[in-house]
């Protein structure tokens, strides 16, 4: 995509020991679907959300989880990636009713111990990254099958009402602002629209979300999951490409409207990601906020109001 923004770092990952190892046979295996139904199981997941209520109660010291906004279409659950597995799971319990499809590593649903195994019976598709291109561990050409019947199974389930999570930047990151966002994740939520539309249904949304925690690296630290208001997602206005993906084929949507869906879609998500140079600069914003609520005598009570405060700064 050209017209990238330059202000936002692009910071390519680095690679683990399980991402360089690349299982085709696995991969091809992993449970799809292009009829706008869930590729996982519907009994796992209620399974899944059950046995996530204990690690739900003991990760938090405290929790503040707001709901999201009611829609009648799917549901494209985007946030900052800070705090590795932590962060799908405090997604997936701020509305564990709407079952989710996931995109993730290649190697989460095929090389990780017991994660790969329940991420197959979620439905969580696998992507290859471009990262793994570049160091030759994929062929540009299996990457590229892979990667679009893993878009297309998503866009399908978003579809069909259900519920996505994805990490738009493609990495997970320790930096105290947001990450350049991948395409991916609007041309799979255009697609989706698109369907929706020739299935004259509602389409899906972008949810953005904050994850805010006090120290994310803690063990019982304190938590505030932000979820502001949807952004809408265009369908693709040519009939031919929208008939196209009705017949499973993959079709990239218009460049001006996957420019202008991520552009909008970082201003939302930025300032509901810290949006700080570094560190430093966001824990002395966290000082500022405490010293002008206590000059007005305003008690900040929760982390929540700590947030809240600190963003107005």
């Amino acid at each position: 995509m050209e017209d990238e923004s330059t202000h936002l770092k692009d910071i390519a990952p680095e690679l683990s020991k399980s991402a360089k190892k690349m299982n085709m046979r696995k991969l091809e295996s992993v449970p799809w679907a292009h009829d706008g139904s869930h590729p996982g199981s519907g009994w796992f997941w209620k399974f899944l959300t059950t046995i996530l209520l204990i690690p739900w109660a003991y990760l938090f010291r405290r929790k503040e989880v707001e709901k999201p906004f009611q829609t009648d279409g799917g549901r494209l659950c985007v946030a900052t990636h800070v705090n590795g597995l932590v962060d799908p799971i405090s997604i997936t319990m701020s509305n564990p009713n709407q079952r989710m499809v996931t995109l993730g590593r290649h190697d989460l649903t095929t090389s990780v111990p017991f994660i790969s195994w329940i991420a197959r019976r979620i439905g969580s598709q696998p992507v290859i990254r471009k990262a793994e291109q570049v160091e030759g561990i994929a062929e540009a050409e299996f990457a590229h099958y892979l990667n679009q019947r893993s878009m297309l199974t998503v866009a399908h389930a978003l579809s069909g009402g259900f519920c996505a999570i994805i990490m738009p930047e493609g990495v997970g990151h320790q930096d105290s602002q947001l990450r350049h966002l991948r395409t991916g994740s609007m041309r799979s939520a255009i697609n989706a629209a698109s369907i929706a539309k020739e299935r004259n249904i509602p389409p899906p949304v972008f949810q953005p979300i904050g994850l805010h925690f006090r120290v994310h690296h803690w063990f019982r630290t304190d938590l505030f999951l932000e979820q502001i208001e949807p952004v809408s997602v265009p369908f693709n206005p040519i009939l031919e490409d929208r008939q196209k993906l009705m017949q499973g084929i993959w079709v990239e949507p218009p460049e001006d409207l996957v420019i202008k869906l991520r552009d909008e879609l970082t201003s939302k998500l930025a300032p509901i990601s810290r949006d700080a140079p570094d560190w430093e600069t966001y824990r002395s914003w966290q000082l500022l906020a405490h010293i002008v609520s206590i000059d007005k005598e305003i008690n900040l009570s929760s982390y929540k109001q700590e947030v809240l405060a600190t963003r107005n700064v």
